[in-house]
């Protein structure tokens, strides 16, 4: 958010990204709603507390209220809080927020988001849109400040397949447990937007509150850190989302509004069509999504030709459009 922070959020976003940011997330932006504290978090300690030879630093930003103070660093606890809701962009992640507040008005429970650099332009402006509508406790972490997104293409690679997404790990599982383990918040409960009528993989898990094992590195050994996770709207449909949105008056994010997506606009998730269409209905948003590919297609020594989707076996570039565009039978 540095280079937006010098320019006119209006102004940048339709520049870089030809789109226009609605007046509604205004009030949102860093120029507008700085965060209450800014703090630097190491990604491991040890025992005594002091950062672990491969440790790197994480930035955490402080939004939002904790009964009726400025919500910080001093608060993390679990003598304060024992819930964690795990929040993004998306329709269903706002889902998540509002039912918490219907269901349980968001005691002991404060907002988790991990920022992704390959996402849609102003993701940060409307998580808080959404979350500080109620002044709700917001922690936004970003390991940029240590891992510049550059590096880790070179480093990483294009992430090819959704199995190989090394993105999901380092921008969003790794500082989500690092959080965790930092903050000594062992037994906490997060609680995540995940729906059965996502997908087929998602309609396999188990909505329940579980336990999520995750390990602890101290004194020459690893230990349990036991925490939970449940899915509170697992059987929601759409319908559900989109009624309690408009029971509290949130509004879609500006790209939904827009063009109809959320989340990551450079992901392997997406298929060969989005991409064709991103070409052109976002020629700017797809000249980013290209120079990323060129950086990290250069650690499998492709020189700027790797290829995301083909022809070949997992295209999902339709057939109306191999057709009529054979040009874009490979697209990236």
């Amino acid at each position: 958010m540095t280079e937006i922070k010098q320019l006119s959020l209006d102004r940048y976003c339709h520049a870089k990204h030809g789109i226009q940011l609605t007046p509604f997330l205004t009030p949102y932006t860093e120029q507008h709603m700085p965060p209450n504290e800014t703090a630097i978090m190491p990604s491991s300690i040890k025992k005594s507390g002091e950062p672990t030879a491969k440790s790197y630093e994480i930035q955490l930003t402080f939004y939002g209220e904790w009964n009726g103070e400025p919500f910080s660093l001093k608060h993390i606890s679990r003598e304060n809080f024992d819930t964690i809701i795990a929040i993004h962009d998306a329709p269903h992640s706002v889902a998540l927020f509002l039912n918490e507040i219907e269901q349980h008005q968001g005691e002991r429970a404060f907002c988790l988001h991990n920022e992704v650099p390959f996402c849609f332009p102003f993701d940060n402006e409307y998580i808080k849109y959404y979350t500080q509508k109620f002044k709700f406790p917001l922690v936004i972490t970003d390991v940029s400040i240590s891992k510049p997104t550059k590096e880790l293409l070179l480093q990483n690679g294009v992430p090819v397949t959704p199995m190989r997404r090394w993105c999901t790990r380092v921008f969003k599982i790794s500082p989500s447990k690092s959080f965790l383990k930092v903050h000594n918040l062992e037994g906490i409960e997060e609680r995540l937007g995940m729906m059965a009528s996502q997908s087929q993989n998602r309609a396999k898990l188990n909505p329940e509150r579980h336990i999520s094992d995750k390990w602890r590195y101290a004194d020459g050994h690893y230990t349990k850190f036991i925490t939970y996770e449940s899915l509170p709207i697992f059987h929601w449909e759409t319908d559900d989302v989109l009624e309690i949105m408009q029971r509290h008056e949130i509004r879609q994010n500006p790209v939904m509004q827009n063009i109809g997506w959320h989340g990551c606009m450079w992901c392997p998730n997406r298929n060969a069509d989005y991409y064709y269409q991103l070409k052109h209905k976002r020629p700017e948003m797809y000249a980013q999504c290209e120079k990323w590919r060129k950086i990290g297609s250069r650690a499998w020594g492709k020189k700027g030709e790797y290829h995301w989707f083909s022809e070949g076996k997992g295209s999902r570039l339709s057939q109306k459009r191999k057709r009529e565009h054979p040009e874009y039978i490979k697209i990236m």
